[in-house]
C-alpha cells in the first residue's frame, strides 16, 4: 500500500498512548507519512489514504442515580461514535484524493450484539454497536472508500488496566495487515484482529 518512493499518509486519532501509538510507529516503519494534527487537513487538498478511527473511552465508575447513568451513555457515545463520523465526514475530500482509501474504526467485539453473552457496560458496548453501524452506512454512502471496523483484541492498555492478553504492538501489526489486504469487498464489515469476520 505504501512505498518508500511514493509514501502514503495516514491519519490516527487517539495516538498518544496505547493501540494508537502503536499504530503509528508501525505505520511509519511502514514508510507512511504521518499527519500530526487534524488541522494540518482540514480545507486543503492534501491526500489522505488511511483514517484510523481510534479514540475512545471506557467509563467503569458511574454514579447511582438515573442522570449519571445518562450522562455516561451520552458521553461514550460522543467519543467512540459521534466522533468518529464527524471525523470522517470532515476528510471526506482528503480521502476522496487518493487512489486507495481506506478508513479503520477500531471498534470492540463487545459491540456485537450477537456476541453478547454477559450483561453490564452496557453504554460501551452501545456506542460500539453504533459504530458499527456507522461503519456500515458509510460504506453505502462513499462506495469508493473502504471502510472497516475491527476487534481490536483485549489488548493491555490503560483502558483494560493492563490486564489485556495482548501487547499493543501485536494489535497495531495484526490491524494493519487487515488494512493491507482489505479492498472494496472487504467495506461495511465487522473484522476481528485475527483477520476473521465478526457477526453483527
Amino acid at each position: 500500500m505504501a512505498s518508500a518512493s511514493a509514501p502514503a499518509t495516514a491519519l490516527v486519532t487517539g495516538a498518544n498512548r496505547g493501540i494508537g501509538l502503536a499504530l503509528v510507529k508501525a505505520l511509519l516503519a511502514k514508510h507512511y507519512t504521518s499527519i500530526d494534527a487534524l488541522r494540518a487537513l482540514f480545507g486543503t487538498d492534501r491526500q489522505l489514504d488511511l483514517l484510523v478511527n481510534n479514540a475512545g473511552v471506557f467509563i467503569r465508575d458511574v454514579p447511582d442515580g438515573v442522570q449519571a447513568a445518562a450522562d455516561c451513555m451520552v458521553d461514550t457515545f460522543k467519543t467512540n461514535a459521534v466522533g468518529p463520523l464527524l471525523v470522517t465526514q470532515a476528510l471526506m475530500p482528503n480521502l476522496a484524493l487518493s487512489p486507495r482509501p481506506v478508513v479503520l474504526n477500531v471498534s470492540s467485539q463487545m459491540g456485537s450484539i450477537a456476541n453478547t453473552k454477559t450483561g453490564g457496560s452496557v453504554a460501551y458496548r452501545a456506542s460500539k454497536a453504533a459504530l458499527n453501524m456507522v461503519n456500515k452506512s458509510l460504506s453505502v454512502t462513499y462506495p469508493a472508500v473502504t471502510f472497516l471496523t475491527t476487534h481490536p483484541g483485549y489488548v493491555s492498555t490503560g483502558m483494560s488496566l493492563f490486564k489485556g492478553e495482548i501487547s499493543p504492538e501485536h494489535s497495531a501489526d495484526c490491524l494493519l495487515k487487515i488494512v493491507d489486504a482489505a479492498d472494496l469487498s472487504y467495506s461495511g464489515k465487522f473484522f476481528h484482529y485475527e483477520g476473521h469476520e465478526l457477526p453483527w
